[in-house]
């Protein structure tokens, strides 16, 4: 993992049980680039924090940062504990998000009775945990050898209370070990799987197992990079265990995450990293009230620059008026003299005639309006500042698909359907009866495992086959987003960029470097974002490669399938997604657990007419928004 570099500066004060305090932290990433400099970090214990911001404003780069607690000094390349960090006996359990490169795999343990083809759930989550264990063991040891040489007083009592916390978690996890791993998996759904291979699992389920061993590891911090594939009874699973691990473990606990349901659900404090002034701020307040602290700095700094415009208008209406006026009285003074010059007046009676005001005076005064004009302009410029920096936003272009109408008006029947994956296994669902018209909007919801995809490929008819009933379908025109698309991107062609990629994918499809650019720029990926690669891409930016990818391949599809397409993307994306959805001319399918996603969806004024909720015995189907 190559981490960002950082400086700090300033006296570093540490409280080891109680907070952690990094004075000015700069953090920058790739050649250079400043994501935020010179801001304070305090991480106290016994809080959950959701750490926020725009794409690429360094969310992810700081957490790697946290997790190494290391930095590197440039000059000598070498490593030492992040300033402000305890020098030993502190742990931290960095859960990179589903789609990062780094995730699974690299994270499974070395064992010699436990690989990557062979482990099965239990063992993967165990052997975790044991290592974890390990640690808590040799902690324990050195803070012993510490106390018992030590004479004084107040490192004594530190000592003994680190000691007290380390026994407390040594005797939860080795007594209550098994019986926590199956509960969690119980409630994820995991038990049903686990005797699978590890390796056979989804990303989803090879996620959750990394996300219960993360959290029964029982860390003195614990950052979770966008939590996902988390249905309704899993996201309380992970609300009620961060809460307890906060509220009776003290743990630290940082929160990635685009989903402002969980954020609302969890956050006590917000750390917002502006991309626009390059700031780490802290929020000591929950998300909700964040938000509404957020908005109105937004408004308050509208408002000031629509005074300050008001006023920056009414000075420039009185400079032109002095100037008309200057003007006039240059004309005026000039005729007067020509009289003088002709002996028809006297220098006297050209003053009396200007009114007794002297030009000097005018010019004095309008010097004055012009100085007001300025400081109101510059007043008006660090206004215009400071409203930037607060609604700075990634500009994104609307996502679009120019889809048409199956010619026949029902595309997909499904009639009893019931599917297992081999004979002995119990029936992942049964007698599903359902229909899909040519320009329905459906979405299909459910709990965890219980068969989602699988009826998505059943429909798609990749490799499986219903075990009773029959699918019939009359459209092939099929634009299809699997839930391992935006994961599958990075690790398949993370090093590629995104014109390489569609110019090695589709090469029947495009001529030129130039045209692959072009239909890139229709989706919004333009200048670094068509040449760089695409590990460096944001997950709602690979969102635009892979349909602009499914695009070249079917550029008017009829019907549209997308499986958790909204996992780790940010609002503006999830925005252009839904909107997509509603301007889309043929059928929808949308598979999502995400409760901000679907809820626009399933608006009264949207244009969704099903929700399809799949269970073992059956399918659901509910109408709305029927006119």
């Amino acid at each position: 993992m190559e981490l960002p570099t950082h400086t700090t500066s300033g006296p570093c004060e540490v409280h080891h049980r109680h907070a952690i305090y990094i004075p000015g932290l700069t953090l920058t990433h790739d050649g250079g680039r400043v994501l935020f400099h010179n801001s304070d970090l305090l991480l106290t214990h016994g809080t959950i924090t959701a750490l926020v911001g725009t794409n690429g404003s360094g969310k992810t780069s700081l957490a790697k940062l946290l997790a190494s607690q290391q930095h590197t000094v440039c000059e000598s390349k070498s490593s030492h504990i992040l300033n402000g960090f305890p020098t030993n006996n502190f742990t931290v359990e960095y859960l990179a998000a589903a789609d990062d490169e780094d995730d699974v795999d690299q994270s499974v343990p070395s064992h010699e009775n436990c690989d990557l083809d062979e482990c099965h759930p239990k063992e993967y989550i165990r052997y975790r945990l044991k290592k974890r264990i390990d640690r808590v063991h040799q902690s324990i040891e050195d803070l012993e050898g510490k106390l018992a040489l030590s004479n004084d007083p107040d490192a004594m009592v530190e000592l003994t209370d680190e000691l007290s916390t380390l026994y407390e978690i040594e005797e939860k996890m080795t007594s209550q070990m098994q019986e926590e791993i199956s509960r969690s998996m119980n409630v994820v759904g995991l038990k049903r799987h686990e005797h699978k291979k590890f390796s056979e699992l989804s990303c989803g389920w090879r996620y959750k197992c990394q996300l219960i061993a993360s959290v029964l590891s029982h860390p003195e911090m614990l950052i979770i990079d966008e939590p996902s594939f988390l249905d309704e009874t899993s996201t309380e699973w992970l609300i009620a265990s961060l809460i307890d691990m906060a509220n009776n473990e003290k743990c630290i606990i940082i929160l990635i995450s685009h989903k402002e349901s969980l954020l609302d659900s969890l956050a006590d404090r917000v750390m917002y990293i502006n991309s626009g002034n390059h700031t780490l701020s802290t929020y000591s307040c929950g998300y909700y009230e964040f938000r509404t602290r957020h908005e109105n700095e937004i408004y308050q700094a509208t408002k000031i620059i629509d005074d300050t415009e008001y006023e920056v208008e009414k000075a420039d209406k009185q400079l032109k008026k002095l100037n008309m006026q200057m003007k006039k009285n240059e004309k005026n003074l000039k005729k007067s003299y020509n009289r003088i010059e002709f002996g028809k007046i006297t220098k006297t009676q050209v003053h009396a005639d200007m009114g007794g005001r002297s030009q000097e005076k005018k010019q004095r005064g309008d010097k004055s309006a012009a100085s007001k004009l300025r400081r109101l302009r510059k007043n008006l410029e660090d206004a215009k500042d400071v409203h930037s920096n607060a609604t700075k936003r990634e500009k994104l272009k609307p996502l679009s698909i120019n889809g048409i109408p199956a010619s026949n008006q029902t595309i997909i029947r499904m009639e009893s359907v019931s599917f297992r994956y081999h004979e002995d296994d119990e029936f992942v669902f049964e007698n599903v009866d359902a229909i899909v018209e040519s320009t329905d909007r459906v979405l299909l919801k459910g709990p965890n495992g219980s068969g989602k995809s699988t009826l998505v490929n059943l429909i798609l008819g990749r490799n499986l086959v219903p075990t009773e009933g029959s699918i019939h379908t009359s459209t092939e025109n099929v634009l299809y987003f699997p839930q391992t698309a935006i994961r599958d991107l990075t690790r398949q062609h993370g090093d590629l960029s995104a014109t390489a990629f569609l110019m090695a994918a589709s090469p029947d499809k495009l001529g030129t470097i130039t045209q692959a650019r072009i239909h890139l720029g229709r989706y919004g990926l333009e200048n670094d974002l068509a040449i760089g690669k695409i590990s460096s891409l944001s997950a709602g930016q690979r969102v635009r490669l892979w349909i602009a990818h499914e695009t070249l391949l079917r550029p008017n599809p009829s019907l549209l399938i997308f499986d958790e397409v909204s996992e780790n993307v940010d609002v503006d994306t999830r925005n252009s997604l839904v909107e997509l959805f509603e301007a889309f001319q043929g059928a929808v399918l949308v598979i999502s657990h995400d409760p901000d996603f679907c809820r626009p969806l399933v608006d009264t004024s949207a244009s969704f007419t099903k929700i399809w909720t799949l269970h073992r015995y059956g399918l659901h189907v509910e109408f709305i928004n029927d006119s």
